[in-house]
This record gives C-alpha cells, sequence and structure tokens, in this order.
C-alpha cells in the first residue's frame, strides 16, 4: 500500500502528465495558441465529498500545483492558466449540474473530471454538443472512448489492462 506522500506525488505527476495534455489538446485546437491575453479557463469536476472523496483531496493538491508550475513557467502559448473547480459530490447528478455550469456560466476552455466511469458517461452525453473537450482521469471503460472526439482519457482502458492483469 501506498503511503500518504507517495499517493500524493503520483498525484501531481499524474495532474501534470494530463496539464501537458490539456496544453496539447488546447494547442490543436487552436485555444492556446490564439492572441488572447485571457488566461486559459480550466474546469474541474472533482470527488471533493461522497465516496471518492480520498481521491479528489489527492486529484485538487495535483491540480494546484501543475497551475502553479505551469503559470511559473510563462503558462500555455504565453497564456496563463486559472482552475475552477467544483465537487461533484461523486454523484452522476451532481457531476451533470457542474459540468453544465462549468460550461455555460463559467465559460471553461477545457473540463478535467475527476470521476468514475459512471459518473463520466451521463457528463460526456450531457455536453455531448457543448463543443467542449473533456478530459477524464479516472474512467477507465473502452465504450467511453467511443463517445466522440471531445473526450480523452488519461488512463488506459479496461480493454488493454485485462490481457496484461491476467498474466
Amino acid at each position: 500500500m501506498l503511503s500518504p506522500h507517495r499517493r500524493s506525488v503520483r498525484a501531481i505527476a499524474g495532474v501534470l502528465s494530463v496539464a501537458g495534455l490539456v496544453g496539447l489538446t488546447l494547442a490543436v485546437s487552436g485555444v492556446a495558441s490564439s492572441a488572447s491575453s485571457k488566461p486559459i479557463v480550466l474546469g474541474l469536476s472533482n470527488m471533493v465529498t461522497g465516496a471518492g472523496s480520498i481521491f479528489g483531496a489527492q486529484y485538487d493538491a495535483g491540480a494546484q500545483a501543475a497551475v502553479k508550475q505551469i503559470n511559473s513557467t510563462g503558462g500555455i502559448g504565453g497564456r496563463k492558466v486559472k482552475l475552477i473547480e467544483e465537487d461533484n459530490k461523486t454523484d452522476p447528478v451532481q457531476a451533470i449540474q457542474v459540468a453544465e455550469k462549468l460550461v455555460q456560466a463559467n465559460h471553461v476552455d477545457a473540463l478535467l473530471c475527476d470521476c468514475f466511469t459512471t459518473i463520466m458517461f451521463p457528463v460526456v452525453k450531457a455536453l455531448e454538443k457543448g463543443n467542449i473537450v473533456i478530459i477524464s482521469s479516472a474512467s477507465s471503460a473502452p465504450t467511453l472512448a467511443q463517445q466522440g472526439d471531445d473526450f480523452v482519457s488519461t488512463i488506459a482502458t479496461d480493454d488493454s489492462l485485462g490481457p496484461i492483469a491476467s498474466k
């Protein structure tokens, strides 16, 4: 079992890799390369409370560290990053409300979700016409990858891990 320190280090490393993926995704989509001086706004739907809260605290620490690191080195494409975090309470209905608020009211450029697969399916479905990049760090269902071009998972899917785990 990992110590709390090692879990935090792994969470920070994971979020930094997500941040790199966000930067690449936004650069490809043209958001990061625009001539705007406005910050790139990332929404984070996080499991702060509820059954997934043990992961949410680590993800929050990692996200805050990643934003600080990115901004201290000049941002993404010269633009600072702003993180807006909302608690999805590890609940699919709340997660949809959080995602819609972050996209519609906060006008985020991308949505990061620290969400279980059972939460990601309804969130992706609710935002399918929203033209927003959704990045998941905790959903491993292979069928999520088929939900559209705007969905990205940073972890391997169950179908790719199954054969490895069975050895």
